[in-house]
């Protein structure tokens, strides 16, 4: 009798083909994706009168927001600060990371919670914790 060890990888990729061709599952999530386009399509209607002005307003926050940033970044940490916070200014993402990590060590941290992923990601927290 031949014994199959089968990678984790290999593993997934056998599950995911059979649930990929499962009917069933198809359907769920083809009215899962009606589901949310349909509540879009409402959300739109009932939030805004125009969703063509309300993205275009959007925009010129966004833009707005770019081009004040330096400024904005400076009283978000005056504010911050006198609201008990602590700030720390990083150059880089490896920077980052190691004040994090040095924080951790400091205070003895056996667990770290983290909300923002994406930054998490661009500067390897992970991968440092």
């Amino acid at each position: 009798m031949r014994t199959l060890i089968m990678t984790e990888p290999q593993h997934f990729l056998r599950l995911s083909a059979q649930k990929a061709a499962d009917e069933t599952h198809r359907r769920k999530i083809a009215k899962a994706i009606a589901t949310y386009d349909a509540a879009v399509t409402s959300t739109k209607k009932n939030q805004f009168t125009s969703w063509e002005e309300a993205r275009a307003r959007a925009a010129e926050i966004k833009n707005y927001t770019l081009a004040q940033l330096p400024e904005l970044l400076e009283q978000f940490e005056k504010n911050f600060i006198a609201a008990g916070g602590k700030v720390f200014w990083a150059e880089t993402g490896k920077e980052a990371a190691e004040y994090v990590v040095a924080l951790a060590e400091k205070h003895r941290a056996l667990k770290v919670v983290k909300s923002k992923s994406m930054t998490t990601e661009e500067i390897q927290l992970n991968e440092s914790l």
